[in-house]
């Protein structure tokens, strides 16, 4: 059957809807080559019963079975039969490969450009040029003199639309142009790396940086959930920048775990997952992070201190905020390092620590809708506008 489908069109047997398998059976070529495989396995499955006690038969039949099957999966979607490709790796990256992210040399990745996504629903999505985020579909432009928000997903607004971002409920409290630069999965580094290439362009009249308390474990990574990244080290009290351009992800022997290795090479599996409609199934299992050699506290101190450099020279206001998931019982180590650095080198600083605290001990309800039902991880609109008060009320101070 895999062999009839495969080389059916090249018999006269047609194509599609015309082939003769579809017209007498209503089998497509995928479905007979799938219906072949399902035997094919159970064949298998026979033989090895049969086979069990002469173990050097099995493993040969074992392995014609699948050569054939791989070969069959090839010919039908016209891919080269002899190809050496690593197919789970080409669809792995989560930030490069999802419909919303575009490939960035020096960033990593950053949300496409000029995306609409539900504009007319609460979810919208708008993005302008840069990936920036609007703070509402119908907006346009990107405003010089405007307060510049820097972050990840808790500054872009995972989970919620346009206008319950914090930069859309801060933009409305001060009646005052607010830019949402922020992109989901960024470490502290390239957090900063995205405020110093916008800087030139956009000339904000304030710098509003957000880390995540997760963000200064991502500066310590060179592969972040299977897309590569930019990192720095420190070499003699300087930083030095490392992997850019960003090197785009191809499934290097150490991007893939050791179990997937020789299964990743088998356009079987993806023909099949396919059909089956478990194509993304690699973006479960293939998150992978690769450590870089260094100090992510480190690096992130230095990059505050040459941030606040560079705005010092133009006198650009620049206010840090920490924020952090719904709370556990102490802070990370990072997060307190770090906020004492930005306090040493003069940045001015919002710890939402015991802000969130507070809110949690008052009303845990209240507090619970702070977060995306769906999502206990990202901030619902009311959670932004609780951010987006404090800081308002740090930017004004």
């Amino acid at each position: 059957m895999i062999a009839l489908a495969a080389v059916g069109p090249w018999l006269g047997l047609g194509r599609d809807e015309r082939s003769i398998f579809y017209l007498w059976l209503g089998l497509t070529r995928s479905d007979l080559a799938a219906t072949g495989g399902i035997i094919f396995v159970l064949g298998l499955y026979a033989t090895a019963v049969a086979f069990s006690r002469r173990p050097s038969i099995l493993i040969y039949n074992t392995i014609v079975s699948l050569l054939l099957l791989e070969f069959g999966a090839r010919a039908i979607d016209g891919q080269p039969i002899f190809a050496l490709r690593n197919w789970v790796a080409e669809r792995n990256p989560q930030f490069t490969t999802k419909s919303m992210h575009d490939y960035d040399p020096a960033l990593g990745w950053v949300p496409k450009s000029n995306m609409s996504v539900s504009p007319n629903q609460v979810s919208s999505l708008t993005t302008t040029q840069h990936g920036i985020r609007l703070n509402q579909p119908d907006a346009s432009g990107l405003p010089a003199g405007a307060i510049l928000a820097v972050g990840d997903s808790y500054t872009f607004g995972t989970g919620v639309g346009d206008r319950h971002s914090w930069p859309a409920h801060l933009e409305r409290m001060l009646r005052h142009p607010v830019v949402n630069a922020g992109v989901d999965g960024f470490g502290t580094d390239q957090i900063v790396l995205r405020a110093e290439s916008l800087l030139p362009a956009l000339k904000p009249a304030a710098l509003v940086v957000s880390f995540f308390s997760h963000d200064f474990e991502r500066a310590g990574m060179a592969v972040f959930s299977g897309a590569s990244k930019p990192y720095f080290t420190m070499e003699g009290g300087s930083l030095v920048l490392h992997n850019v351009p960003v090197p785009p992800y191809t499934g290097r022997l150490s991007e893939t775990p050791l179990w997937l290795v020789l299964p990743s090479y088998s356009y079987f599996l993806r023909f099949a997952t396919d059909r089956l409609g478990w194509g993304d199934w690699q973006q479960i299992v293939m998150r992978t992070s690769v450590w870089a050699a260094n100090d992510p506290t480190a690096v992130s101190c230095a990059l505050l201190r040459r941030l606040q450099t560079e705005l010092a020279a133009s006198g650009t206001k620049l206010l840090l905020v920490l924020q952090y998931p719904p709370m556990r019982e102490q802070r990370p180590p990072k997060v307190i390092v770090v906020a004492g650095c930005a306090r040493e080198i003069g940045i001015d600083l919002l710890d939402l620590w015991e802000d969130l605290l507070r809110q949690r001990d008052r009303s845990p309800e209240q507090y619970a809708r702070l977060w995306v039902s769906s999502d206990d991880g990202h901030m619902s609109s009311q959670g932004n506008r609780f951010v987006a008060e404090r800081i308002a009320a740090g930017l004004t101070k």
